[in-house]
């Protein structure tokens, strides 16, 4: 077998044509790169090399090798190159795919965090649904996936580290006719459209408003379907539907008094996210830097939710 290490080794003796430089260049007692040379002369079966009292110079065996040595060095020495980079994070790629909630909870600050720290990576960044994301980590079109996580129909061919668990609160415009009212019940949020992305059927049964649950998965269609936050804020501003969210993602609208939060119970309300990867793969630098980076701002965005919840509840 030919080593990377006895090509370089042939590199240097055609360059400096004599073993004893040879082998002070290469770090190496003349002995052991003599030993070198002479092995990968015998894994070919022919001289590479002529020797003579002043003078060491390629055969035309040798020159072939030399010729084709040089390249494969050359391309060992780029991939090296391009490893080390993306080890350091200073090029690359890093694409991740962020479930609607973990996104504006504390998945896009975290990407942000890593766009101002490893500035050399190219992002690629999906928010969907946690089915989207699921199906593009399998499909690896993404390095990482944060969602909640929903079923047990990818178990066994995608791994789940869990994160946090922030529990949700139902929201509505200021001018609701619920807006005030104490110790509301499933039955009177029932009775308005729920505006949100689909829900995973874990946490299905105990949100309020009009909404269905498919039979087979369990998962909750709301009556407003929508695919982005943004959007479900701009519709229940202006309507009577209501919605869930983390404090934090709301708390510009609570401030300005154009939401509040209803009084209903929402004790079992307080999904899990997860980090989701295929299973048995091994994750690359920046998505392990993308993983650090969310569990460092999880206890903050924790500490955060609850003033806010405490602000505009007392």
């Amino acid at each position: 077998m030919i080593t990377h290490r006895q090509l370089e080794h042939a590199l240097i003796l055609a360059r400096i044509g004599n073993f004893s430089r040879a082998a002070t260049e290469a770090n190496l007692s003349q002995s052991a790169f003599s030993r070198s040379i002479r092995n990968l002369e015998d894994y070919l079966g022919v001289a590479l090399f002529d020797r003579s009292a002043t003078q060491v110079s390629p055969t035309r065996y040798g020159e072939t090798l030399i010729s084709q040595a040089q390249t494969i060095v050359a391309d060992v020495r780029k991939l090296r190159r391009d490893i080390r980079q993306m080890t350091e994070l200073t090029s690359g790629e890093f694409s991740a795919g962020l479930g609607v909630y973990p996104a504006e909870i504390y998945g896009n600050l975290a990407i942000a965090h890593m766009v101002r720290d490893y500035p050399g990576l190219i992002y690629r960044v999906f928010v969907s649904n946690w089915e989207d994301i699921t199906n593009r980590v399998l499909s690896r079109d993404v390095d990482i996936g944060f969602v909640a996580k929903e079923g047990t129909l990818y178990d066994r061919q995608l791994d789940f580290s869990p994160v946090c668990g922030h529990r949700m609160y139902v929201y509505a415009r200021s001018g609701h006719p619920l807006a005030g009212k104490k110790h509301l019940t499933k039955e009177d949020l029932d009775q308005f459209p729920l505006v949100s992305i689909r829900l995973p059927a874990a946490i299905a049964p105990v949100i309020p408003g009009q909404a269905s649950i498919q039979p087979v998965s369990g998962v909750l269609i709301p009556s407003i379907e929508v695919d982005d936050m943004g959007t479900a804020r701009s519709i229940i501003s202006h309507c009577d539907g209501v919605g869930v969210a983390v404090p934090m993602q709301i708390e510009g609208a609570l401030d300005s008094g154009d939401f509040v939060l209803l009084d209903f119970p929402t004790d079992n309300l307080n999904p899990m996210f997860y980090f989701v990867t295929p299973k048995g793969r091994t994750i690359s630098p920046a998505a392990g830097k993308f993983i650090r980076r969310v569990r460092s701002l999880d206890e903050e965005a924790e500490e955060k939710n609850q003033m806010i919840y405490a602000r505009y509840t007392t």
